[in-house]
């Protein structure tokens, strides 16, 4: 040890061990530097692919003709100016042999102009879609509204209450 005194100017063996402390609380320094900054550059790629994943799921580029699936309580982007968002189901009860009816409603918005539009999927209590004798047209009645066709496009299965899958026309095209 003495040598080491020599060799870096130090009077005395105690400074060697304040020498040493020093070298290791400046490298321990280092490396929780070095850890904070892999930390945050490893946290903000996480974030950014939960970001993109996201953003993936939440498909903004619908064409008209498009089948849109809604979920419950989400805002859907159709161009710069519609969007929509399912917001609840209701349905009646049939009497035996009579009609049955359950609805979707969904808030249209066009730039400022907001409107419930209520998506229905009607049928025969008793009888399937084959035997029924209701057209697509009556089991699925669009809704015509600011220049949009709004339809469903499948009966509520397992997943009423949840989300509906719908087809958004232009006026042009129907």
């Amino acid at each position: 040890m003495i040598w080491l005194c020599d060799i870096l100017g130090l009077d005395k063996e105690s400074e060697v061990i304040n020498y040493r402390t020093m070298k290791f609380q400046k490298s321990f320094v280092k490396k929780i530097i070095v850890f904070t900054y892999a930390f945050i550059f490893s946290t903000s790629l996480i974030y950014s692919q939960i970001t993109s994943d996201k953003q993936q799921m939440n498909k903004t580029n619908y064409k008209y003709g498009d089948i849109i699936e809604l979920n419950i309580n989400e805002v859907i982007p159709i161009d710069d100016s519609l969007s929509l968002e399912l917001t609840y189901f209701t349905h009646k009860r049939p009497r035996v042999g009579g009609s049955t009816k359950a609805t979707a409603t969904v808030v249209a918005s066009k730039n400022t102009i907001s409107k419930d539009i209520y998506l229905s999927v009607r049928g025969i209590n008793g009888k399937s879609e084959y035997k029924d004798g209701l057209s697509k047209a009556e089991r699925f009645p669009p809704v015509i509204w600011e220049g949009y066709k709004f339809q469903l496009v499948e009966r509520f299965k397992s997943n009423y209450g949840k989300s509906i899958k719908i087809i958004v026309l232009k006026k042009k095209k129907y």
